[in-house]
């Protein structure tokens, strides 16, 4: 069996670690100037960026992360509000609105009490971890959302706008989750389950 080099980083200490990623390879698809280019100037954090990484430190830390909730009545164009919105930023935490953590706090609990998923990442003992390894002379690495070794399971939570079958299939052939899952699975060098799941609701 494959040794597997697992560290346990913060997200921000992930990204500065040199390596290419999968998130790379879209990139390099592209053309080897846009991957230089990537490398370069890093993309921008966004909002919905944010809002995701506060969904995985839900689910898969049970706690919140380094984050500020913005109270409702507080406005940023107050002398108050500005002095609250650049002490938080100075203390290095991410902003969300009260929707924004109610909306995570949802997903958060769907998760919990859906019993399929639930149980899957109970099988799941590594959570937000990195993996590194080296092909070719080249330095590859993951971070991996979920990974159960002896279940050989891995599992990659993601935030969607659009959960229905259709939607989610479409964000697969966007984002090539497929590529993700055959990255991450020869990081980990075992056949794991790589697990991809949506469900459609309607109402009358």
């Amino acid at each position: 069996m494959k040794k597997i080099n697992i560290i346990h980083e913060s997200d921000n200490a992930y990204r500065r670690r040199v390596g290419i990623s999968n998130s790379a390879l879209k990139h390099i698809r592209r053309s080897p100037l846009h991957y230089r280019a990537a490398m370069d100037a890093p993309s921008t954090d966004t909002p919905t960026l944010a809002f995701g990484r506060l969904v995985h430190s839900l689910v898969l830390l049970n706690e919140p992360g380094f984050v500020a909730i913005k109270p409702d009545d507080m406005s940023f164009a107050t002398k108050e509000g500005k002095a609250w919105k650049q002490e938080q930023v100075g203390l290095g935490r991410t902003i969300h609105t009260q929707e924004e953590w109610q909306n995570a706090c949802g997903i958060t609990g769907a998760i919990q009490s859906h019993e399929e998923a639930s149980s899957l990442l109970d099988l799941c003992n590594y959570r937000e971890i990195t993996v590194t390894d080296e092909v070719a002379g080249h330095i590859l690495k993951s971070r991996l959302d979920a990974y159960g070794p002896e279940a050989k399971l891995l599992m990659d939570l993601k935030t969607t706008e659009d959960a229905s079958h259709r939607g989610f299939l479409n964000s697969i052939r966007r984002y090539r989750y497929d590529r993700q899952a055959a990255f991450y699975s020869m990081m980990t060098g075992e056949e794991c389950r790589f697990i991809f799941r949506s469900e459609e609701h309607t109402s009358e």
